[in-house]
């Protein structure tokens, strides 16, 4: 990510807006100010690594410049940056199984197999207490009879 060849004059890569600060510096990160002579440089944490910034006063020109900044930038090796990325992407909440998801990992590791094919077979849990379905049955009855009878009316449709 660091430019080697930071000290040639070359056509500018890409030009950060300060909109995108709270996106790049890390939140609680370590900010270090340097103040020396005329400039005065902060070391801020990055998504990028070490950020070097501030300002900068060349005597030599006789002109006070309105605004200038320095930035270097530390190239943080890849293996590090997806350390990183794992970290922020890591769930760390981790909620108790209740005693029917015990139930069921207990019934999948003692039943599962595989058959001569390969494909895994494992036994479904089935609820010992059963819901009340109510009194559906005369209702299922009747519509069941009305179907039949439509299609008696129309055999095609009968299979």
């Amino acid at each position: 990510m660091a430019d080697p060849g930071f000290h040639k004059p070359d056509s500018v890569d890409l030009i950060l807006g300060v909109d995108l600060c709270p996106k790049i510096f890390l939140g609680g990160g370590t900010v270090i100010w340097f103040a020396f002579k005329d400039c005065n440089l902060v070391l801020v944490d990055s998504i990028f690594g070490w950020i070097l910034m501030g300002s900068i006063v060349d005597s030599s020109l006789g002109v006070t410049p309105c605004e200038s900044s320095l930035c270097a930038v530390e190239e943080v090796p890849l293996v590090t940056q997806l350390k990183r990325f794992w970290e922020l992407e890591e769930s760390t909440v981790r909620v108790a199984p209740n005693p029917e998801e015990i139930r069921c990992e207990e019934l999948f590791v003692k039943t599962h197999r595989r058959n001569a094919s390969g494909t895994y077979i494992v036994s479904l849990p089935f609820r010992s207490e059963l819901p009340s379905l109510g009194e559906s049955y005369s209702q299922a009855a009747k519509r069941f009879i009305n179907l039949e009878r439509k299609l008696l009316q129309r055999p095609r449709l009968k299979a």
